[in-house]
This record gives C-alpha cells, structure tokens and sequence, in this order.
C-alpha cells in the first residue's frame, strides 16, 4: 500500500496519523499527445515502485510524470501521500492544495489536504479543510473518517470552539470507541484548555485523563459514571482553573454542552 495503515479503531497518536489513504477511483485526464509515450513510461514506473513500496524510487518519478501532466489528480495524490508518509507535511500539503483545485468534490483529498494543514499548525485552514472533507464524505475508508474526525476535535479545541470540539467527539460514541486518544480529547474539551495533546503539562495529564473519562460518560448519559468521574476530579482538583465549571456543565441536567 502507498502509506501505513493504522490498526481498527482510533490508535494513532496525535503527532502522526497513519490513516489508510486509498484514493476513489476517479477519471484520469488525457495526456497530451507530445508527451504521451514520456508520461506513460513513467507513470509505469512509478506505479511498480509504489506497488513494491520503493518509495524514495516512486516519488520523484510521480514528479518527473505531473511535470509532464499538472493536471493527473492521481499523481498528486500518489505525491501527497508519499510526502504525508515520509512527513514532508508542507510539500504533502502543497500537492493536495493541487488536487483539490482539480477535484474540489474529492472529501479523502479534503481529508488529507487537512490533516497536513494539521501538522503544518495552519489550525484556522485545517478545520475548513477537514469539514469539507467530511461533509462531502470519505465513502467507505472508516479508518480514515476516524483520523479527521479526531483531529477536527483537537483542530476545534485548539482554536478554543470547546463546543463544536466537543459535538464532534460525540460521533465517537456510535463506535464505542473510548480510546485513550478520544478520552483525552474529551478533557481537554471539559476543561476548555486550547492545547493538543502533546502540548499538555506534565503535571495536568492526569487531570486531562480523569475529566475526558467524565465527559465521555457525560455524553453517552452514563450519568452515575459521570458522576463519580466529576467527583474524583474535584476532589483532587478543587482549584484548577475550569474544574467546576465542568461539574457545572454535569448538574445541568439535560443540557447540551
């Protein structure tokens, strides 16, 4: 496969995603006669490389063929994905800004196009980027619509839009999936703290943990579960900066956080 495949359900870390990034088959542009027989060969090339997974052998071929070609939304994405594997995320990011612009209807380039922007730290970008890429849909790639959803969370987070951030991880509770991942996002969430993950103090980590746990129960009204949770952490916690007022947010009962 063109890129590393993450295992079933959510696992990746926040610093490198590894969805599967198997491109929808789509119509590929004619080349121009003059250089029909220089693109074929070596889009012929690059594909045997890609298939062996020579990668370093693949790419500038993909490049020497779009060169050729600027308009093959294959190879731009065949590009992107390399580049996003290798974790060039600029130039990753520069080719799929180049197959959007071909394809704008293309969700999984929205997708990818974002979760470079993501790694970029181009926050505001990468939450247009990846809402386009799931409103217009990843048809039948779930690990991939779980790799942006859980990074449109943290975009959402980081950006201090804690209740969009928070509407989103919802979606996660029609998979069951409560992944150590989904249940720090949560924290940082109900803690309204604008950080990734990786940004988090040493010292809040377990605070971040003990309110996701809290408000993922929250969210799937397990409320005594929830309430325990809410409990431990205002018990360890009674002066952290926004620790009421998640319990707060727990005692409105039916509320939409």
């Amino acid at each position: 496969m063109m890129i590393s495949v993450v295992a079933t359900g959510l696992v990746c870390a926040q610093s490198k995603s590894r969805p599967s990034t198997r491109r929808p088959a789509t119509s590929a542009q004619k080349p121009s006669a003059k250089s029909e027989a220089a693109f074929n060969d070596l889009a012929k090339r690059a594909e045997e490389a890609s298939a062996a997974e020579k990668l370093d052998e693949a790419l500038p071929l993909y490049q020497q063929a779009l060169r050729l070609r600027p308009t093959w939304a294959e190879g731009w994405w065949r590009v992107g994905t390399i580049l996003y594997e290798k974790d060039v995320y600029a130039e990753a990011r520069d080719a799929f800004r180049r197959l959007v612009a071909l394809e704008p209807k293309q969700g999984a380039a929205w997708a990818m196009l974002g979760l470079c922007e993501f790694q970029t730290r181009e926050f505001e970008r990468a939450a247009v980027s990846l809402q386009r890429g799931r409103a217009l849909g990843i048809a039948g790639n779930q690990q991939l619509n779980s790799v942006v959803r859980y990074h449109t969370a943290l975009v959402y987070a980081r950006l201090e839009q804690f209740e969009i951030a928070f509407e989103i991880l919802r979606e996660f509770l029609r998979e069951g999936n409560e992944s150590p991942k989904v249940i720090e996002a949560f924290g940082l969430t109900m803690l309204r703290l604008p950080f990734l993950p990786n940004e988090v103090p040493p010292d809040r980590r377990e605070q971040v943990l003990i309110a996701g746990r809290a408000g993922f129960n929250m969210a799937a009204r397990r409320m005594d579960e929830a309430r325990k949770a809410f409990n431990e952490l205002v018990a360890r916690y009674p002066e952290a900066p926004n620790t009421h007022y998640a319990f707060g947010v727990y005692l409105r009962t039916g509320c939409k956080f």
